[in-house]
């Protein structure tokens, strides 16, 4: 499948300097534009807001190209020696929970799987070797494995491929990718051997058109991607908090802290609107409040 990549989302008319550049990925996508086009509409300011859909995460900043970017894995020695290179720090302020939902076609009779089985099924080992559900566990039925998953060179194959082997493995290569949620989310629903992860915004939306698995816990506990689940951490170790991460100088910039302050307090409703888990209230009071200092 082709990656399509989402406009930007631009408004206001404002020298280059007063511009709020914010770079957005694949995880935190429709939260930020969602936030962005009431921020545009009700805003009688004149900053203006640029959102690209790069999902260059944290390099960005360090490259000193965005002000704001969107990431759930923390930054690398590789990003921070970058950062530190050109005088870059980073503050960063969590905005919504989220968890990789690992996506099968409603027909599939497959219910839950381990760890164990997930890290058979997406190592770069099993490349060649593993093309079977059977192969990566003789309880499952006898049928072809077919891998779905975003781009392999973005942030939240990172985050899952971190969530499985940390650093000691990579995911295989034989993946049907693509940049677009839609793509994949529709390309699970019509494949009946097909397997997946997607975020769980993304899996909300269209529950009626694939199943989750439940991941079995070390201790044999199914644990179900809910809200509840992914809140409290039970849904280990796929669960995740989505973070805004700020060049510690474009906090300096009235724009700037006007954008995050809007963005945090209509985070809480569009992100339940949009199927992301949102943060207790008081966590988002926390954020504005160390924003204000």
């Amino acid at each position: 499948m082709a990656s399509e990549k989402a406009p930007s989302a631009e408004g206001g008319s404002a020298n280059r300097s007063e511009i709020v550049r914010v770079d957005s990925g694949q995880a935190l996508h429709a939260l930020t534009k969602a936030i962005t086009q009431k921020y545009i509409l009700d805003s009688k300011k004149t900053p203006a807001v640029r959102v690209v859909y790069r999902g260059g995460g944290i390099k960005t900043l360090c490259a000193k190209t965005a002000d704001i970017a969107e990431a759930s894995l923390s930054p690398t020695d590789a990003e921070l020696m970058l950062c530190k290179e050109n005088g870059v720090s980073l503050l960063s302020v969590s905005v919504a929970f989220d968890a990789l939902v690992i996506a099968v076609n409603n027909r599939n009779p497959a219910s839950s799987i381990t760890l164990d089985a997930l890290r058979t099924m997406w190592s770069d080992e099993s490349y060649g070797k593993v093309s079977r559900w059977d192969q990566v566990d003789p309880g499952y039925v006898a049928r072809p494995l077919k891998l779905y998953g975003p781009d392999s060179d973005a942030p939240v194959s990172d985050s899952f491929s971190f969530a499985l082997f940390e650093k000691n493995g990579r995911l295989r290569g034989d993946v049907t990718v693509s940049g677009d949620d839609e793509l994949l989310t529709k390309a699970i629903g019509r494949d009946v051997n097909a397997v997946g992860y997607v975020g769980y915004s993304q899996y909300s939306l269209h529950s009626d058109r694939i199943k989750a698995l439940a991941v079995v816990t070390e201790q044999g506990l199914p644990i179900v991607p809910t809200p509840e689940n992914i809140r409290n951490g039970a849904y280990r170790p796929l669960g995740r908090t989505l973070k805004l991460y700020i060049n510690n100088r474009a906090i300096s910039r009235p724009e700037v802290i006007d954008y995050l302050e809007f963005y945090l307090m209509n985070a809480p409703d569009l992100a339940k609107d949009l199927k992301y888990v949102a943060l207790d209230d008081l966590e988002y009071r926390k954020a504005l409040g160390f924003l204000k200092k």
